[in-house]
């Protein structure tokens, strides 16, 4: 079994037309880890792992495309690593996207897992208004 750590977990939604795009991210500073997994309708299309946690800046993760009622969009998602915090943002043909939902927690698991869907629940999601 592989060693467990703790980790601050990340979860962002977004709504677009027909699609759900979920954006997560779990990290641990002293560890210098991050992983990343991004999934659109259910697909995941996104599990990275970087080798070091990339500090102070945006970086793009993640870039495709995605295929709505007028044609192609490009899908970007991008990280901001700080000293002790991860922001997440989403833009499509570059116009940033606002979230619907927001999750934050501690989690212990192993390098790679994610915790189960049971564990995001409801009363702890941050909701925009």
């Amino acid at each position: 079994m592989a060693k467990e750590i703790k980790l601050y977990v990340q979860r962002w939604s977004y709504e677009r037309g027909n699609y759900q795009i979920i954006i997560e991210n779990a990290w641990n500073l002293k560890f210098r880890y991050n992983q990343e997994r991004v999934t659109v309708n259910g697909e995941r299309i996104l599990d990275h792992i970087p080798n070091l946690k990339v500090l102070l800046f945006w970086r793009t993760i993640f870039e495709d495309t995605i295929l709505d009622s007028t044609g192609e969009l490009n899908l970007k998602v991008q990280w901001r690593s700080g000293l002790n915090t991860c922001k997440a943002r989403l833009l499509i043909d570059n116009e940033k996207q606002d979230w619907t939902s927001h999750f934050e927690k501690k989690w212990t698991g192993s390098k790679g897992n994610w915790p189960d869907l049971e564990y995001f629940s409801t009363d702890e999601l941050k909701t925009k208004r």
